[in-house]
């Protein structure tokens, strides 16, 4: 084949799992797949399913779905209590026969068939794991548009297993073969030449085999940096070489990884002042440091730290802002936030100040965690900018006053903080909230939708999703204890036009030009109209 051929049939497979509709059929649909083996440029295969068919049925009077997408799939169950997974068109592409099944996750979904347990993946290929729980999938998705389709991804990707009975740790590639049996005691976050492991309660390390190089005699052990890696022993903290020799005996009260040659070390605390210095690979210490520590902000920027303020520095050394922040938040979409005097602000990737810090809203760092150690973590689905413009709080000193306005990416107020509490831009518009109605403004801060809603979610696709009380039926359960309503969905246009009355029993799932909804306890497919597709 030629060169230029097998690269276009590359590209064409992997836009047909991007898409999801490249999601093999299975047995039941009627279908067979046709497997095709690409080569990657190291010479290893690489196997992809090509789909001989689209036209698979729509969900129909399912019982319960998933709570959204991922990965392009939301699983549901029937009325038998069995599981199957929906594509973004509503279209049942794996049918109801599996015992249970949970959410995907950068690929892979644990569930339950014929009473094994083990692991689907996104060309639902079936993996038995019975033995296998608490999964991960180690490095994760750089975004969404990288699937598990993606052939880079899938070499460099691993899943890390905990053994049910010995609940000792291990790695499998994607394919869920072992690569390093279930030996250690800690979950291995990553696969590196040298990666850190615990047995009996000590840390060593093992290579990419997962033969154990350095031996476990350290309380704990830090993945390599230019060459070293912090280890402690007896609460101090010193660095060892690649071959496991003791090249600064632990003697720090903290430490931190090597970073252009040098790395920040807590020689001792003075009361309340910490002593922060550097060392050199040599173990030779330099009292006069230009910078406390550095932390890696994405692939290409880092923080550096002096007097306990924050800079911004790129991965050449150049300093791009000096130390000035009490906080930088993590960078999505090339913009971060940071922390001053003044309140909150804004900056780019380049070190340009966006926003001084003005604002009193902290929204964006909790509303984007999701790390279990507290510490904000901003993904392109939830960031700072929506629709080219970023929400901005304002708080006023007298009384519990919120104000929401925005700005653009540049920095200018282009809808000042006024008292309509507002969720997010989307499509133009922005959902507004007061003295208990919902409605929409547009950029300039003009209501465009009356605020008459009793809740009401961004645009999506030119359709908003909208919901309205009322007292529940003979036999229906209230919603709330204390409020004796029931919630029902609609959809409105952007003209406020009401596209469908509210009759929906829960928050619909938007798909892919449909809408999978819950009328009556069953969930079914419609059209944007309201039409049903489900038949």
């Amino acid at each position: 084949m030629k060169p230029i051929q097998k690269t276009l049939i590359m590209l064409f497979a992997m836009l047909l799992f991007v898409s999801d509709m490249g999601l093999s059929a299975h047995a039941a649909s009627g279908n067979a797949d046709t497997i095709i083996e690409l080569t990657s440029s190291e010479g290893e295969s690489f196997e992809v399913a090509l789909p001989q068919q689209t036209n698979l049925p729509y969900l129909r009077n399912g019982m319960g779905l998933g709570y959204g997408f991922s990965d392009g799939l939301c699983y549901f169950y029937n009325v038998g209590e069995k599981y199957g997974y929906i594509n973004r068109q509503g279209q049942v592409v794996y049918p109801a026969e599996l015992d249970a099944a949970e959410d995907y996750n950068n690929g892979f979904a644990y569930v339950k068939k014929e009473g094994v347990w083990g692991f689907l993946d996104t060309s639902f290929r079936f993996f038995p794991a019975p033995g296998r729980e608490n999964w991960d999938v180690f490095p994760a998705y750089i975004n969404y548009q990288q699937s598990a389709a993606d052939e880079q991804v899938l070499e460099a990707q691993y899943i890390t297993f905990q053994d049910k009975d010995s609940k000792l740790w291990g790695v499998a590639d994607r394919r869920f073969n072992t690569i390093i049996p279930a030996a250690w005691e800690d979950r291995i976050h990553n696969l590196d030449d040298l990666t850190p492991v615990m047995k009996n309660g000590k840390y060593g390390y093992i290579d990419k085999g997962g033969t154990l190089v350095i031996d476990t005699v350290w309380d704990f052990a830090w993945p390599f940096s230019e060459g070293l890696a912090v280890v402690e022993k007896d609460g101090l903290y010193g660095y060892i070489n690649e071959q496991g020799d003791v090249v600064i005996e632990p003697q720090f009260v903290e430490a931190e990884p090597f970073c252009f040659g040098v790395a920040p070390v807590l020689l001792h605390r003075e009361g309340e002042e910490d002593r922060w210095v550097q060392v050199d690979a040599s173990g030779s210490v330099n009292y006069r440091p230009q910078y406390q520590g550095y932390e890696w902000l994405t692939d290409t920027l880092l923080s550096v730290k002096k007097n306990d303020l924050y800079g911004l520095m790129d991965a050449q050394g150049n300093l791009l802002q000096k130390p000035q922040w009490n906080v930088i938040r993590p960078f999505s979409k090339g913009i971060a936030m940071v922390e001053g005097e003044g309140g909150y602000g804004f900056i780019n990737d380049r070190g340009d100040v966006i926003s001084k810090p003005q604002w009193d809203s902290d929204y964006y760092a909790y509303y984007n965690a999701s790390d279990t150690s507290g510490e904000p973590i901003v993904s392109e689905e939830l960031t700072y900018e929506y629709d080219d413009v970023i929400r901005v709080c304002k708080d006023e000193e007298s009384g519990n006053v919120h104000k929401c306005g925005f700005m653009d990416t540049d920095g200018h107020v282009i809808i000042p903080p006024q008292e309509l509490l507002a969720d997010n831009f989307s499509e133009g518009f922005a959902a507004v909230y007061h003295e208990g109605k919902h409605g929409y403004i547009d950029k300039t801060g003009k209501v465009v939708i009356p605020l008459q809603w009793d809740k009401a979610y961004a645009f999506h696709n030119g359709v908003a999703l909208v919901m309205q009380y009322r007292p529940p039926r003979e036999g229906e359960e209230p919603l709330f204890a204390n409020k004796n309503v029931v919630e029902e969905w609609g959809l409105i246009g952007k003209n406020g036009q009401v596209l469908i009355e509210p009759k929906w029993d829960q928050v619909p799932l938007f798909g892919e030009g449909v809408i999978i909804a819950d009328e009556d306890g069953l969930w079914n497919v419609y059209d944007m109209q309201g039409n049903l597709l489900s038949k």
